[in-house]
């Protein structure tokens, strides 16, 4: 009897050490602090206001005449956004208002008469450079800067032709590009290349043998041509507020040809809207 029972109490005692043997394993114990996964923001604003509701102009003028030219700006940012984002700009339709005073009334001419040049601007500065962007009258067609140039006609020209052998670049180089002859502005129409002429908007008097002029961006063209011409498509990468190059100007320069005359009288032309969205990247 007592060989069994040590027996017994030999084997509870092997037992109770394997068992205890688990306690001799390495261990390590780490906790990690709350966890937390926080949605970006997108915040666009329009010269500092927010919201779809809240009412803004880039362009209103009034008793503009032949001759006259001038710029209207928005100014975009993503404000309080804590990611970039994809901006895309829809113009709208183009909608006229024929004027009902005077004996030129009765017509709508305006919007195929005005020129605009559409554009945005990277560093607020209000110059056509480098790092800005324009929107052409193509369905979303963005373009990048051009240089101008400033040259001397080579010979006699007329009030819409200017002749300058020392413009080597292909057809239609030139086409869109603000003409200056010393106060008076137009916009190039076509350039062809064969006989280094620019065909431009009517200047008062033919353009005289070795006349200074000037060539500059960003390209104009009738407001007429850009009617329904639908969205700009990521036009361009907005980042946060706190980087820099983060707020553009959107801007409209316009200018109305001398040659215009009365046919525009009282009239009124207009983007019906300008929207501005600025989305996640590759949203659409």
């Amino acid at each position: 009897m007592k060989k069994i029972l040590g027996l017994t109490v030999a084997a509870l005692l092997v037992m109770a050490l394997v068992g205890g043997g688990t306690w001799a394993y390495f261990s390590d114990v780490e906790q990690t602090d709350t966890n937390v996964l926080t949605a970006g923001v997108l915040d666009l604003t329009r010269d500092g206001s927010s919201g779809v509701t809240t009412a803004f102009l880039t362009l209103g003028v009034n008793n503009a005449a032949p001759g006259d030219s001038n710029t209207g700006s928005t100014l975009l940012k993503n404000t309080a956004g804590t990611m970039t984002g994809e901006l895309d700009i829809n113009l709208g339709n183009v909608s006229e208002v024929a004027g009902i005073v005077g004996e030129f009334a009765g017509s709508a001419n305006l919007a195929g008469e005005l020129y605009v040049a559409i554009w945005l601007d990277k560093d607020d500065l209000g110059s056509w450079n480098s790092d800005d962007v324009g929107l052409q009258a193509t369905a979303d067609t963005t373009y990048s800067y051009v240089a101008g140039v400033s040259s001397t006609s080579t010979s006699l020209g007329t009030t819409t032709t200017l002749i300058d052998t020392a413009l080597t670049e292909i057809d239609d180089y030139w086409n869109g590009f603000k003409i200056t002859i010393g106060t008076r502005v137009g916009v190039v129409t076509d350039f062809d290349a064969a006989s280094d002429t620019l065909t431009v908007t009517a200047f008062p008097s033919a353009i005289a043998s070795a006349q200074a002029y000037t060539l500059s961006g960003p390209l104009y063209a009738t407001m007429s041509s850009y009617h329904n011409l639908g969205k700009y498509d990521d036009v361009l990468t907005m980042a946060i507020d706190a980087s820099p190059g983060d707020d553009w100007d959107f801007v409209i320069e316009w200018l109305i040809p001398v040659s215009v005359g009365n046919a525009i009288q009282g009239d009124a032309a207009q983007f019906d809207s300008i929207t501005f969205t600025l989305e996640q990247a590759n949203a659409d």
